[in-house]
């Protein structure tokens, strides 16, 4: 299983909430025996934008962007993913640059009369900074996108089919600054982070992971 850490901003370092999730949701499936699961950070790779050059048609890699081959050869290698998304303005920007080229490449499949990629299971934890409000905010700018995009390369989003929305904001805001950069303090919603992280473990350590080739 591949889980992804998305977040843009480069200040939190290890900090990222994304990042701390994504842990947590490993740590969980490793405690109760998931094998090879593993955690990349999208801040790792420097992707590069699309300009629908076709180059990929031929083998499904672009010629411009290694980093973005990095990454696709991880998503290629796992039939489990799950994205733990945060909200800023909408979706995280290299979120979507990676999610593009995807789509390129499986349009130009199509094109040609390819098969496309693999069907994987996908599931989708949205996390951001709204204190109340914020199911029908991350739901609808975050994972109804998210489920189309990923939906129309060929994946299957479990989301569904689990009894939550699988998001969650923060308890309150503090008079002090983070030490990370000019915003805000922030109270963790503690009890809705462990819900999340607690639903994507049980979710898939009864339907176990499958189809992994690293």
């Amino acid at each position: 299983m591949l889980i992804i850490s998305a977040p843009n901003v480069s200040t939190t370092g290890t900090g990222s909430k994304s990042l701390s999730i994504a842990n947590a949701v490993k740590a969980g499936l490793e405690n109760l025996g998931a094998g090879n699961v593993r955690v990349t950070d999208l801040r790792d790779f420097d992707l590069r934008f699309c300009v629908m050059c076709q180059g990929c048609a031929q083998d499904r890699r672009c010629v411009r962007d290694g980093d973005f081959n990095r990454f696709l050869a991880l998503w290629d290698a796992h039939g489990d993913i799950i994205l733990v998304v945060p909200h800023y303005a909408s979706i995280p920007s290299k979120l979507l640059c990676a999610f593009e080229k995807m789509q390129e490449i499986q349009y130009l499949a199509y094109c040609q009369g390819k098969a496309g990629a693999n069907a994987r299971r996908v599931m989708i934890i949205a996390h951001g900074g709204l204190t109340e409000g914020y199911r029908d905010a991350y739901v609808n700018n975050l994972i109804k996108p998210l489920t189309a995009i990923a939906q129309s390369v060929g994946c299957e989003v479990v989301n569904g089919k689990i009894d939550s929305p699988l998001c969650f904001g923060v308890k309150r805001y503090l008079d002090s600054k983070e030490p990370s950069g000019s915003c805000f303090a922030k109270e963790d919603d503690a009890e809705a982070e462990r819900d999340v992280v607690e639903k994507a473990v049980a979710y898939f350590t009864r339907i176990p992971s499958s189809g992994d080739t690293l």
